[in-house]
């Protein structure tokens, strides 16, 4: 699957997505993705950063950074419906919460300093793992 992502794609500057990709690929990508968030969650982010790289064009540390917005987003929908149905156990949800916050701020970090090289590996790692 990464063969597709060339270098020359990845360094990429001027690839920006067009008007059409933002208001008309890029609401049924998100549609798409969030329901399939909704029902799994297991790598929804992975899945939106190489649609907005392969669909809408965009390098892939801004496709990781945006895929941030829209995790934020489908998590607090997921949280206030499952909130709403008294479904969520607190007491192991607030420590996981801040390991996340942890390890997401460690990961940014490591992405900005390393670049499309780290993004490709733990992309493949991620999705491997999913499929085992």
């Amino acid at each position: 699957m990464f063969s597709f992502i060339s270098k020359k794609d990845a360094k990429c500057k001027a690839c920006q997505p067009s008007k059409k990709d933002i208001m008309i690929i890029l609401p049924i990508v998100c549609f798409i993705v969030g329901f399939y968030d909704g029902f799994f969650c297991s790598g929804a982010g992975s899945i939106l950063i190489l649609a907005l790289h392969f669909l809408i064009h965009m390098p892939l540390i801004e496709s990781s950074a945006t895929s941030k917005i829209f995790n934020l987003s489908s998590n607090i929908g997921a949280f206030i419906a499952f909130f709403i149905a008294v479904k969520m156990v607190f007491i192991i949800g607030i420590p996981m919460v801040l390991a996340s916050i942890s390890g997401n701020y460690i990961g940014s970090h490591m992405m900005l300093k390393n670049g499309d090289n780290i993004i490709k590996s733990l992309i493949f790692t991620s999705i491997a793992i999913l499929f085992i």
